[in-house]
């Protein structure tokens, strides 16, 4: 019983380690390291873990210490929680600057920054790293027969027009959860009256909403959705099943993220 409870304690030690919401963690080197290089991300550990892999058989003493949220969640664990991690990624470019504006990370001018465009670098504290389209994600097998939408008016109306088949089998992000997703609304509406004509069609067909791409893909591939919108390519291109749906970027408009990161201002590595 005695090891049946101290099971229990340390599950839940582990699991309240942080107040704000999760979605995975792992740690890249020695896991007794007392005092790891901490980073918060928005992107998937099997998206990232390629670029941990580099850094660490450059620097294979340094100890990584990965954690996994929305970019909501990522906000949150560092302005509102005012969490220790050293390096904070996030794909909403928007969120990211507002907590560089705030106070909440530091000037910092690695080398390799030299190497990066202008626009890819705010104030000496926010670093782009990424450049990732997003477009339509669509299932092979549920939209057999029908042609792949080339752009947003395509795709209205292919739903428009097949509201039986693609009821309840659209998905997008959760504005709600996903800051990236929030961005992608806020400047699809700004730039074309389709994206309106667009949620009201979507919106007809009891659509899902997501906080991430990766769950999208993944009910995309299973069958559960016919059609994922604004989804990264980028996530698209790493999954194994890439023979069950087709990556379509938008012909018109396309969204572009990035990644960016920041070195927290409590950071506590400083080499």
């Amino acid at each position: 019983m005695r090891h049946v409870i101290l099971s229990i304690v340390m599950w839940l030690l582990a699991n309240v380690a942080y107040a704000f919401e999760i979605e995975d963690r792992a740690v890249f080197g020695d896991e007794t390291e007392n005092a790891p290089l901490l980073i918060v991300s928005t992107a998937d550990i099997s998206y990232f873990k390629p670029i941990i892999d580099a850094f660490r058989a450059f620097r294979p003493n340094v100890t990584i210490d990965y954690t996994v949220a929305s970019s909501t969640e990522v906000m949150n664990a560092i302005a509102q929680e005012k969490q220790s991690f050293d390096i904070v990624i996030s794909s909403a470019m928007d969120l990211q600057t507002k907590l560089a504006n705030d106070g909440f990370a530091r000037k910092h001018t690695p080398p390799a920054s030299q190497d990066l465009p202008d626009w890819a670098v705010w104030n000496d504290m926010v670093y782009a790293f990424t450049q990732e389209p997003a477009g339509f994600v669509i299932s092979n097998a549920l939209f057999e027969g029908l042609p792949i939408p080339q752009n947003r008016q395509q795709l209205i109306s292919a739903l428009r027009q097949n509201p039986d088949r693609f009821k309840g089998r659209v998905g997008t992000y959760d504005i709600r959860k996903s800051g990236a997703g929030y961005l992608f609304a806020t400047q699809d509406a700004r730039a074309s009256d389709t994206y309106w004509r667009l949620t009201e069609v979507m919106g007809t067909l009891d659509p899902t909403l997501y906080c991430c791409a990766s769950e999208m893909i993944d009910d995309v591939v299973n069958g559960e959705l016919a059609v994922a919108y604004n989804v990264l390519a980028s996530y698209a291109e790493k999954s194994p099943h890439q023979d069950k749906f087709t990556i379509k970027p938008l012909s018109a408009m396309c969204q572009v993220n990035t990644l960016c990161a920041i070195s927290n201002q409590d950071v506590r590595h400083r080499g």
